[in-house]
């Protein structure tokens, strides 16, 4: 019930929204003024250092609004770590694309490693890590996407448009009921500093899993157009947020996500 009513829940969000191939596209605010699309992936990755720290903080409101788990990591991982690994995901702007270092906006949520969720990771509701600084810095926030399959995906996908990655920043949260995760697309599509692009309902009843080797969530594609966002040029760099259930998010840790990159690379061959 709580999928099926998640479309009245939210009310505006879907009414006012076209779907296409089955992606839910969002309609553009009249004020959005085109600009020439970005063509190098070192300046993507720039907008994307810039973008990120703005975007946890906002990834953390909508996690506190709606009962969302984060994944933490033992606390014994999170002991002296060595300057690579304290700096994984940090992005320094005019270094090139493979060049990582600290950036002080940063280190918090990198110092941990990891892309998501791994063996041992416990998910834990953001709500009673918040507030806590030991607690907070075992949250195993993801860094930014790895610079080669960056460029994997630009050549099998989107043949070499730069300007179609959008996923260079990227989030999800882990929730234990379908009510919870309605209340986080509310606080989003509420939020007047941001901008829903597009939403991809993976959980609606008749979407195939096939196209997503049975993975199912509630993924978007977001703009931040906050007064911060739009002072250092980010506000028009698209990120990623995934709204996962709980048990999709075990299968995804415990070597799921390994079984879909092989099955997603059997697809390109």
């Amino acid at each position: 019930p709580g999928l099926r009513g998640a479309r009245a829940a939210t009310g505006p969000l879907f009414r006012q929204s076209r779907r296409l191939n089955g992606t839910l596209l969002l309609p553009k605010r009249k004020s959005q003024v085109r600009t020439q699309p970005v063509t190098s992936l070192s300046l993507l990755y720039k907008q994307a250092a810039g973008l990120q720290p703005l975007a946890t903080d906002k990834v953390k409101q909508w996690a506190a609004a709606s009962r969302a788990r984060l994944p933490v990591t033992k606390p014994e991982e999170c002991g002296e770590l060595s300057e690579g690994a304290r700096t994984a995901g940090g992005f320094v702007p005019g270094s090139g694309i493979g060049s990582r270092a600290s950036m002080a906006s940063t280190t918090s949520f990198t110092s941990c490693g990891g892309q998501g969720a791994a063996a041992g990771d416990t998910l834990e509701l953001w709500e009673e890590l918040e507030g806590d600084a030991e607690k907070e810095a075992r949250v195993r926030w993801p860094g930014l996407k790895k610079p080669e399959r960056a460029i994997e995906k630009l050549v099998r996908t989107y043949g070499g448009k730069v300007c179609l990655l959008q996923d260079l920043v990227r989030y999800s949260l882990v929730f234990d009921k379908a009510a919870e995760l309605v209340c986080c697309l509310q606080a989003i599509a509420a939020d007047p500093e941001v901008q829903i692009v597009e939403v991809k309902n993976r959980l609606r009843l008749d979407y195939d899993p096939w196209k997503s080797g049975g993975y199912r969530n509630v993924h978007l594609n977001l703009l931040l157009r906050s007064p911060l966002s739009e002072l250092l040029g980010v506000d028009k760099h698209v990120f990623e947020l995934q709204l996962q259930l709980e048990p999709f998010a075990r299968c995804k840790s415990a070597g799921g996500h390994a079984r879909y990159v092989a099955f997603r690379n059997v697809l390109c061959m």
